[in-house]
C-alpha cells in the first residue's frame, strides 16, 4: 500500500437541466446509467440515506435555473450523498485534452464527491503515480474536461456542473510524518501559483486511513469555501441588475428626456430602491451567517479568510445617495415644468376672459 497520496480539490455537481421534471428515484437511476455508459469509468458507488428521502418525490427544476456553473441554485441538493468512481484516462487522451502526462505520471484517477451541509466537494486522487513529482491540482482540470466531454455525448436530463475555482488553488499531499502526536498535522507552503499543502500522519494509521480521517474533518470546510464562492457569484449577478438600472437613469439624464420618460423613470427608481433594500438586507444576514459558520473552521481558516477578504464591497450607500439626488433633481424639474405650464395656462385663460368680456 502506498505511503503517500496526492490529490486535488474541486466542486463537481451532477445537476438537473433547466425545465427537468422527474423524481428522486429516476435521478439516481439516470446518474448510475450515465456513469456506467462511459467505458473509462469503473468502481461506481452511489451512497445516500434512503430512509431520509422519498424516491417517488417529484423534482421540478425551473426553466430559468442556470445551474451552479452560472450562479444558479444547487439542484438537487442531497446532503450526505457520496459518489465515487475510478477513471482511466490514457496518456493519448490526456494530451488530447491539453495536458502533459508528466503532470500526473498515471492514467488512473479516483473521484470522490461528497455533498456537505454547504456545497459538494470533489476529491481527485492520483492512483499509483510513478513518483510523487506530480501536480494533483491539474488532475482536477483533466477529470473535469474529460467528464464534460463524455457527458456532452449522452442525451440525458442530468447536467455535469462545475463551480470555480476547480481546482482549488493548492496541491495536496499525504505522507507519513515523524513524531506526530495527533492523527495528522497540516503544513501550508504558499506560492504564487498553487500552494503546496502537506498533510503528515502518524505511525498508528496508513495513508488510506489518513485520507479518510482528513476528509472527515475537512470536507465541510471545503464545502463552506465553495458556498462562499457561489454566494459571491450570485451577489455579483444581483448587483449587475442594479448597475443596469443605473445606466438607464444616466442615459435618460444625459439625453434630457426627464419629462418624456416620467413613468419609465419612476419605475426604474422604484425598482432600484427595492433592489438596493433587498441587496443590503441579504448582505447583512449573510455576513452574520459567515461569522457564525466560521467558528467551526479549524484546519483551512486561511483560505476561508482570504475568500471573505476578496469579497467585493459594493457601494450601496453611494448608490442610494445618487438615487435620492436624482429623484430630488427630477422633482425640481417637474415642479418647474408644472409652474411654467400653470403660468402659461393662467395667462391664456386670463387673455380669453379679457377678450370675452371686452
Amino acid at each position: 500500500m502506498d505511503s503517500k497520496i496526492a490529490f486535488g480539490v474541486g466542486c463537481f455537481h451532477f445537476g438537473l437541466k433547466a425545465g427537468t421534471n422527474t423524481t428522486m428515484g429516476e435521478y439516481f437511476n439516470e446518474l448510475q446509467k450515465m456513469l456506467e455508459s462511459i467505458s473509462n469509468i469503473s468502481e461506481i458507488d452511489i451512497e445516500f440515506y434512503e430512509e431520509d428521502y422519498d424516491l417517488s418525490e417529484d423534482v421540478f427544476i425551473s426553466p430559468n435555473n442556470r445551474g451552479i456553473s452560472n450562479g444558479g441554485t444547487l439542484e438537487p441538493y442531497i446532503e450526505d450523498l457520496k459518489i465515487s468512481f475510478d477513471i482511466f484516462i490514457p496518456k493519448r487522451i490526456q494530451e488530447d485534452l491539453g495536458h502533459s502526462h508528466s503532470f500526473f505520471k498515471t492514467e488512473r484517477f479516483r473521484v470522490l464527491i461528497n455533498y456537505t451541509y454547504y456545497f459538494p466537494v470533489s476529491i481527485i486522487q492520483l492512483l499509483e503515480p510513478l513518483n510523487n513529482d506530480v501536480l494533483p491540482s491539474s488532475a482536477v482540470i483533466l477529470v473535469r474536461e474529460f467528464l464534460r466531454k463524455e457527458f456532452s455525448k449522452v442525451k440525458s436530463f442530468i447536467d455535469f456542473q462545475v463551480l470555480g475555482p476547480s481546482p482549488f488553488h493548492a496541491d495536496f499531499f499525504i505522507e507519513k510524518g515523524e513524531q506526530i502526536q495527533r492523527p495528522f498535522s497540516i503544513s501550508i507552503a504558499q506560492a504564487k501559483g498553487y500552494d503546496q499543502v502537506v498533510i503528515s500522519y502518524n505511525d498508528h494509521i496508513n495513508a488510506a486511513e489518513a485520507l479518510e480521517e482528513i476528509l472527515f474533518e475537512t470536507l465541510s470546510e471545503f464545502g463552506f469555501f465553495y458556498q462562499l464562492n457561489h454566494s459571491n457569484s450570485v451577489t455579483h449577478r444581483k448587483w449587475m441588475v442594479i448597475e443596469s438600472n443605473l445606466d438607464t437613469l444616466v442615459e435618460i439624464k444625459k439625453n434630457r428626456k426627464h419629462f418624456k420618460n416620467f413613468f419609465e423613470t419612476n419605475k426604474i427608481i422604484n425598482e432600484l430602491f427595492i433592489n438596493i433594500s433587498y441587496f443590503e438586507k441579504d448582505q447583512i444576514i449573510y455576513k452574520s451567517y459567515i461569522q457564525k459558520s466560521k467558528r467551526s473552521i479549524t484546519h483551512f481558516i486561511f483560505y476561508i479568510d482570504r475568500e471573505i477578504d476578496e469579497r467585493i464591497n459594493y457601494p450601496t450607500k453611494q448608490v442610494t445617495e445618487f438615487i435620492k439626488l436624482y429623484e430630488n433633481q427630477k422633482l425640481n424639474v417637474y415642479v418647474m415644468s408644472a409652474t411654467v405650464i400653470a403660468a402659461v395656462s393662467g395667462g391664456l385663460i386670463g387673455a380669453l376672459i379679457t377678450t370675452f368680456f371686452n
